[in-house]
C-alpha cells in the first residue's frame, strides 16, 4: 500500500486509485495487482491539476514501479521530483520537458543519425581522407589509399571516432603514394593520441627534400609544428607554443596560404592556434606521404595511435577548422539508432534434409554454410555473431563473404540459431578453424532488420562534448541519456546528472544494443530532461 499521504493523493491523481496495475500488453493475461511504497522527502502541493487525459494515458502502459520520490514507468518512464507543477508556466514547461524526452528516447527509427561522425565537408577539395576504421581506404574521390607498414589498424585499436591505428614508435608507419600536386593552399588534420619519440617526429609529413611538406613535433618540447618553404628553418622552428598533450586524444590541424600558416592543437581546455604571418611558396608534393613518421631523417617516429586523417587542397577558415574539431556543433539530433539484420537457419537431422539417402543418424560435427554473397545483404562480415537456443555463442570460421560453423544433432532432432550482422560497423574478426561434413540441407530464413543501439554510435557520443551536442541540437533543456546493460554494467552515460530538486521528466524503455564486439545485448535506454 502508498504509505504517505501526500504520495497516495499524488498517485491516486493518475491513477485514479489507491493501488498500481501492471499491464504487460499480453492478450487474455489478467493484470496483476503490485503494493508500492513511497517515501516523499519533498514538499508536495496536494491541489496540483492533473489532466485527466494524462491519467488515462498512463494507466495504459506497461509497466508502473514507485520508488523513493519518483514515478518509475517502464517503456515509458515519468520521473517527478520536488514541488508537482501548479500553473500554466509550469505545465508548459513540464510539456516542453517531455516533448524533449521523448525525441531523446526515439531509438526505433532511422532518421536520427548524423550524415557524419566526424564531420566531413566532402568535395572536390578534399584529396585525403582516411578513418582509418579497420583499413587504410581513401574515402575522397581520389583514391590515395594507404598502405600499412607495422602499424596495426585492426578493428582492435580504438580510434577517437570508431578505430583508428597504432603506431609502436620504432618503425611503424602507413606510407601514401605521392600526390604529385602543387599545393598553393594546404589543409592538414588528424587526431593524435601518444608522444613523441625522437626530436622533430612526424605526424603527417612529405619529408624528402627538396620540398617537404607536413605536420609533427617541433624539437623535444613536444610543440606542434610544420614544415614548408623548401625545408625553412622558419617553418620547423616556428614556435606555437602548442603542446600536444601526451596519451590523450588531440586535435591537430594546419591550414596555409601565400601569406600565413595557422596550427591549430586541442586539449581538455578547448582548442587553441598559433600563426606564422610569413610568405609561403608554392610545394610540389612529387614524393609519398608518411602517416607517423618524418623520413627526412633516421628515427622520428610517432608512438602511439592516430584517427581521422584529411587533406585539403584549400585553406580551410577558422569555422571550418572548428568545425572539424567541434563537429558536434553540426548535429541536428542526437545519433543513437541505427538497425542490424538477423536471420534463423535451423538444422533438421531427419531424412527429408539428408543430402544422401541413407539410415538418419546423430551427428557430431554437422557443417552449415551461409554465403552473404546469395543473401544479396552487403554484410560487414566480422560483425557476425550466432546464437545458439540456449543463448551461447557459436564460433564460425570467415572465407570472403562465407561463413561457417559446425553442430553436434541427433537422429530425429532440430536446431535453431539466430544469426546476426550489420552491414555498416568495424569489429575484430573473430574466424575461427571449423571442422565437420555438411550432411544436411539446412533452412534458411529471410533476412530482417531490427532496430538497436549501434555500438558506434554509443563510442561517438560519449566521446562527444556535452554543451556542444546541446547548442547544436537546440534541445532547450538539460537532458542526460544512459544506457544500462540488464546485468547492471554502465553502457553509455552522457550528460549531468539530475538536480536534487525540481522537475524532472524521465522515459524509459527496454532495447537492444551491440556491445563492443559486436554482440546483440538487452539493456535499458533512460532519458532525464530538466
Amino acid at each position: 500500500m502508498i504509505n504517505n499521504k501526500g504520495a497516495r493523493e499524488i498517485l491516486g491523481r493518475f491513477i485514479h486509485r489507491g493501488d498500481l496495475h501492471v499491464y504487460d500488453r499480453q492478450p487474455n493475461k489478467k493484470p496483476s495487482t503490485i503494493h508500492v511504497s513511497v517515501r516523499a522527502t519533498v514538499g508536495i502541493r496536494k491541489k496540483s491539476p492533473v489532466r485527466s487525459d494524462m491519467a488515462k494515458g498512463i494507466t495504459q502502459i506497461d509497466y508502473i514501479v514507485a520508488a523513493g520520490v519518483f514515478i518509475v514507468v517502464f517503456a515509458l518512464v515519468v520521473q517527478f521530483t520536488s514541488n508537482y507543477f501548479s500553473n500554466i508556466g509550469d505545465k508548459t514547461t513540464v510539456r516542453i520537458m517531455t516533448d524533449q524526452a521523448e525525441q531523446l528516447l526515439d531509438v526505433t527509427e532511422r532518421g536520427f543519425e548524423p550524415l557524419s561522425w566526424p564531420y566531413d565537408s566532402r568535395n572536390d577539395s578534399l584529396i585525403l581522407a582516411l578513418h582509418l576504421d579497420n583499413s587504410t581506404l581513401d574515402s575522397s574521390q581520389y583514391g590515395h589509399n594507404g598502405t600499412i607498414s607495422g602499424a596495426n589498424c585492426s578493428a582492435a585499436v580504438v580510434g577517437r571516432f570508431r578505430t583508428g591505428c597504432s603506431f609502436d614508435g620504432i618503425n611503424d608507419l602507413i606510407s601514401i603514394p605521392a600526390m604529385n600536386i602543387n599545393f598553393s593552399e594546404i589543409t592538414i588534420m588528424a587526431w593524435v593520441n601518444g608522444d613523441y619519440t625522437d626530436p622533430y617526429t612526424g605526424i603527417i609529413q612529405s619529408g624528402d627534400a627538396p620540398q617537404p611538406i607536413g605536420i609533427g613535433y617541433r624539437d623535444t618540447t613536444g610543440q606542434l609544428t610544420y614544415i614548408w618553404n623548401n625545408d625553412s628553418q622558419a617553418t620547423y622552428d616556428f614556435e606555437s607554443n602548442l603542446t600536444i598533450p601526451v596519451r590523450n586524444w588531440s586535435f591537430v590541424a594546419l591550414s596555409l596560404n601565400a601569406s600565413r600558416a595557422i596550427l591549430y592543437m586541442s586539449n581538455s581546455s578547448g582548442l587553441f592556434n598559433a600563426t606564422n604571418s610569413i610568405a609561403h611558396e608554392v610545394q610540389y608534393s612529387g614524393t609519398e606521404l608518411r602517416i607517423a613518421h618524418d623520413n627526412c631523417c633516421s628515427g622520428r617516429y610517432f608512438n602511439g595511435s592516430i584517427d581521422e586523417v584529411l587533406i585539403y587542397n584549400r585553406s580551410l577558415s577558422d569555422d571550418e577548422i572548428y568545425n572539424h574539431w567541434a563537429y558536434e556543433n553540426l548535429l541536428d539530433k542526437i545519433g543513437l539508432m541505427s538497425k542490424a539484420y538477423k536471420l534463423y537457419i535451423i538444422v533438421n537431422n531427419t531424412a527429408q534434409f539428408w543430402k544422401v539417402a541413407q539410415p538418419v543418424e546423430t551427428i557430431t560435427t554437422e557443417k552449415v554454410t551461409l554465403n552473404y554473397t546469395d543473401l544479396g545483404y552487403t554484410a560487414n562480415v566480422p560483425s557476425t555473431i550466432i546464437y545458439e537456443e540456449n543463448g551461447s555463442v557459436v564460433p564460425y570460421n570467415i572465407n570472403g563473404k562465407v561463413i561457417t560453423f559446425s553442430t553436434s544433432i541427433t537422429a530425429g532432432a532440430s536446431k535453431y540459431f539466430t544469426v546476426y550482422f550489420d552491414d555498416d560497423s568495424n569489429f575484430p574478426e573473430r574466424s575461427a578453424t571449423i571442422s565437420g561434413v555438411d550432411n544436411i540441407t539446412e533452412t534458411v530464413g529471410h533476412v530482417q532488420a531490427f532496430p538497436l543501439v549501434q555500438y558506434n554510435s554509443i563510442l561517438l557520443l560519449n566521446n562527444s562534448n556535452y554543451t556542444r551536442v546541446m547548442n547544436a541540437t537546440g534541445m532547450p533543456r538539460d537532458f542526460s541519456i544512459r544506457l544500462l546493460d540488464l546485468n547492471g554494467a554502465t553502457i553509455l552515460n552522457f550528460g549531468p546528472p539530475p538536480p536534487p530538486s525540481g522537475n524532472v521528466i524521465s522515459f524509459q524503455r527496454y532495447t537492444l544494443y551491440q556491445n563492443g564486439t559486436g554482440h546483440i545485448r538487452r539493456g535499458r535506454l533512460s532519458v532525464q530532461t530538466w
